[in-house]
């Protein structure tokens, strides 16, 4: 599949790849159901991942796009409310997954290093920067960036999706 320009990725120490799992994209919302630009999950016990594609021109969450609009990965992790603290070292694989549910152009790297809970209140942002502009080229309907999570002091994962109707495609 080819996707549209990638303006800029950024993280530490990322490396491309290619990847694909036709299954597990129905159940994230890829193909014909209605889009979904934020996502959450949890990451093992009190912690919580959340990512969400804005539109960068107007900065909302990109449920629809019609045109070639730069679009950008927002995620962070926070301590959910009353947990105690805890360390992450987290590592953050991203995909591109199509409206026909093939994922592609996957990168990878270290995207949190630190501490949540505790005295260390508040969400933390990753440090991972997507930015991209979907193609005409790409199949129209809703499309997807999947972020997987694993934590390197726990073993813990987590996968979230969020989506986007892209309606200037084929």
């Amino acid at each position: 599949m080819r996707r549209g320009a990638i303006i800029g990725v950024l993280a530490s120490g990322l490396v491309a790849g290619v990847a694909g799992a036709e299954t597990e994209a129905a159940s994230w919302g890829i193909g014909i159901r209605p889009a979904h630009p934020e996502d959450s999950a949890g990451l093992g016990e009190g912690v919580d991942v959340t990512a969400v594609v804005l539109n960068e021109r107007t900065g909302q969450p990109a449920a629809v796009v019609e045109q070639a609009d730069t679009l950008r990965l927002v995620a962070q992790v926070a301590a959910v409310p009353g947990a105690g603290a805890r360390k992450l070292r987290l590592t953050c694989t991203v995909d591109f997954v199509g409206a026909d549910g093939v994922q592609s152009e996957a990168t990878e790297g270290p995207c949190f290093s630190g501490s949540l809970g505790g005295a260390a209140v508040g969400p933390k942002r990753l440090n991972l920067t997507l930015r991209f502009q979907p193609s005409p080229e790409d199949l129209a309907g809703t499309a997807g960036i999947k972020l997987h999570l694993w934590d390197a002091e726990t073993g813990d994962e987590a996968i979230v999706v969020p989506t986007y109707e892209w309606r200037g495609g084929r």
